[in-house]
């Protein structure tokens, strides 16, 4: 019973872990959206100061 509420308690663990990872890449990607739209916007006022950030990253 004890070993079985330790398992319960990593599986919780693991599952946060992998909450937190998928977190992450969400953010990474919205981030990489925001940063794409920044840039569009940007190169439609000037052009000459297009720079794909989201690409090279």
């Amino acid at each position: 019973m004890m070993y079985h509420h330790h398992n319960h308690l990593f599986c919780q663990c693991r599952n946060l872990s992998s909450m937190t990872s998928a977190l992450n890449a969400s953010l990474s990607s919205w981030r990489c959206v925001v940063s794409a739209a920044v840039i569009l916007s940007s190169s439609m006022t000037s052009p000459w100061s297009y720079s794909p950030v989201c690409l090279t990253s």
